[in-house]
């Protein structure tokens, strides 16, 4: 996968954080089968 730089300002996004990790990591943004962070609270938990 090739990085292809923004030929213009048009084409110029804005990414979140996690697309950004998905681009360094070589991956597409576009993760159509992405999981959401899960996040567990202390509460919730039967420990």
């Amino acid at each position: 996968m090739v990085f292809q730089w923004p030929k213009s300002k048009e084409e110029i996004r804005d990414i979140t954080p996690q697309q950004a990790r998905w681009l360094l990591e070589g991956l597409s943004i576009e993760q159509k089968k992405a999981h959401k962070t899960v996040r567990i609270r202390p509460e919730d938990t039967c420990f």
